[in-house]
């Protein structure tokens, strides 16, 4: 498997079922009934949303896969391993569908495969600031591996999978990663080495740390090890360290020696736990690979996750961090900046909703200023910029647990999010 698409498509394989109807892709914004078209189909199609894969510009994916294989013999197949990598080598991508409020060419920066061009992409239609096109994924070495009617069968799949589409209903897309900032990461598990481990204690040795979720089966997982290993070096003294989460889809002394093996290679140093089997929500909402977290000391998520490896964005993210040392930074890379003249801080129920009423004090070295929050949750600070301000609730209404923690802003226009304890 190459870099392009490979990192996600292994993984949703294995987790994918049959296509129901209608289906519903809330962080893609579609409702899609393509029942007919995967009834009729001569192999075995399914829908997979590999969520999104960037939060600035936003961009969610969707993807149609294409199995070569009677879907009447796939349960027969997959039940074994060499079963399941059967079926991997008859299988190809079909069609992406993506929403976004950026552009293609940040689209094809993010999916960064050459089975896809500028020229694929059809814009399918707009709601609310955000644009949907699909776009056809052509893999000559995956379909060099499927018989000529299989082949055949995939360009009418193709064809009436599109019309589907222009039949699909578009809204606004949902964002999940909103509700889990503030919320902490905590479970037992153990380590490549066998060793019984609580990753709120690994957690707690650290300032902040990067969660990063990986597998030996993930080529860009493996190919960022390098740069972790080396992030790790550099900032473990300032109280920044890692935390591996090693995924195997079939998990054996064999693929975890593989791992270890890898991780000797790359001179990693920080400590690697397997996924546990009841991750809960916060891990178990990944879909795609690698996926990195950052944390405060007490396992509190502090940003949005880096989908992908984005390694450009780990250490300007890693450097905002210890110097804000703030827990209501949201952004890619660590901070998030506004476009505006003033400071803004959102005060949210539990990551969901608005907080009217929460009183805020936004502090310089010299003097504080107080706001309120209205209906939207938000507080405003017509404050110059360059310099970095201190952030505190001074009381939320009745019934809202009080939040005690020092925020602070960057030095640049930007918004803080504070989360309520639920």
């Amino acid at each position: 498997m190459r870099k392009s698409l490979a990192l996600v498509f292994m993984f949703m394989f294995l987790c994918t079922a049959a296509s129901a109807s209608p289906d519903v892709f809330p962080e893609v914004g579609i409702k899609i009934d393509c029942q007919e078209t995967f009834n009729q189909s001569a192999g075995t199609l399914y829908l997979q949303k590999t969520g999104i894969v960037s939060h600035k510009p936003f961009i969610s994916a969707l993807y149609l896969g294409y199995t070569a294989i009677p879907k009447e013999k796939i349960e027969t197949f997959s039940a074994s391993a060499f079963g399941s990598l059967f079926i991997l080598s008859k299988t190809t991508l079909s069609m992406l569908v993506v929403a976004t409020d950026g552009s293609i060419d940040d689209v094809l920066s993010r999916v960064n495969s050459k089975d896809i061009s500028r020229e694929s992409f059809t814009e399918l239609g707009h709601v609310d600031g955000f644009r949907f096109y699909y776009a056809p994924v052509k893999d000559d070495d995956a379909l060099d591996r499927i018989e000529q009617k299989y082949r055949d069968d995939l360009e009418k799949v193709n064809a009436a999978f599109i019309g589907d589409l222009k039949k699909a209903e578009i809204f606004a897309p949902v964002n999940p990663y909103e509700k889990l900032i503030g919320q902490a990461i905590s479970f037992d598990s153990v380590t490549l080495d066998g060793e019984k481990v609580s990753v709120s204690q690994l957690f707690a040795s650290n300032k902040i740390t990067m969660v990063n979720l990986w597998g030996t089966w993930c080529y860009n997982c493996v190919n960022e090890m390098d740069e972790l290993a080396e992030l790790h070096r550099k900032f473990q003294a300032e109280g920044c360290g890692i935390v591996g989460v090693e995924y195997e889809q079939l998990p054996n002394d064999a693929t975890f020696q593989k791992a270890r093996d890898l991780l000797r290679d790359k001179g990693v140093t920080y400590p690697n736990v397997i996924m546990p089997e009841n991750a809960g929500e916060i891990l178990e909402s990944v879909t795609g690979y690698p996926t990195s977290f950052f944390v405060d000391s007490k396992g509190k998520i502090l940003t949005y996750p880096i989908i992908g490896a984005a390694v450009k964005d780990y250490e300007p993210t890693v450097r905002k961090l210890l110097a804000g040392e703030s827990a209501g930074i949201v952004s890619d890379t660590g901070a998030s900046g506004n476009d505006g003249d003033s400071f803004r801080v959102c005060v949210l129920d539990g990551g969901k909703n608005p907080v009217k009423g929460a009183v805020v004090q936004f502090c310089d070295e010299s003097a504080c200023n107080i706001g309120r929050t209205g209906a939207d949750g938000i507080a405003v600070f017509n404050m110059p910029a360059g310099k970095i301000y201190e952030v505190h609730l001074l009381k939320v209404p009745a019934g809202y647990k009080m939040d005690t923690d020092c925020y602070k802003t960057l030095d640049v226009y930007s918004d803080i999010v504070i989360n309520l304890p639920e």
